[in-house]
């Protein structure tokens, strides 16, 4: 299985379901753009079908149907029904999911990874409120390279971040 790292919107209402043994599963599936233009000048758009192991309990009110997000996840292919050579069925088993910006004039950055050290709250001179983050993210590949993001949040972010 391959890793992939998707950012789309929510197409339809999430669906939850139980699995064989009982727990909650999430279904939705994420429309992506295309990186380039096809032959009539226009952006394509994929329709990709996700699903998401014991979600969190409020997954609908979080996640609905519209919302941007960026998920990780690995890509699995069933393809039973066409044969070796034809794909049915790719879906993407997520880890991670986040929501990304809800209106244009919000910037928006987000890094899917591991907290390295936990986040403690400080304050400044002048009363603001501050820490420091570091995130791991890994690019799976035969080296299983890691990056080390560093981040300083400010104010409130700051504060529901510790």
């Amino acid at each position: 299985m391959n890793i992939a790292t998707i950012m789309g919107k929510i197409k339809n209402v999430p669906k939850i379901t139980k699995n064989e043994e009982g727990k909650e599963e999430v279904t939705i599936s994420v429309e992506v753009e295309r990186s380039f233009k096809n032959i009539d000048g226009k952006y394509d758009k994929d329709i990709i079908e996700c699903r998401i192991k014991e979600p969190e309990e409020n997954f609908k009110e979080e996640y609905p149907k519209g919302q941007s997000v960026a998920l990780q996840g690995k890509l699995d292919v069933d393809k039973k029904a066409f044969g070796e050579n034809q794909i049915d069925n790719l879906f993407v088993d997520v880890k991670k999911i986040a929501p990304l910006a809800k209106n244009k004039n919000e910037a928006s950055v987000n890094i899917l990874g591991y907290l390295t050290i936990n986040p403690e709250l400080r304050k400044t001179e002048n009363g603001k409120s501050v820490t420091n983050i570091v995130i791991a993210t890994t690019k799976e590949n035969k080296n299983d390279e890691t990056t080390y993001i560093r981040s300083t949040i400010w104010n409130n972010r700051a504060e529901s971040t510790s």
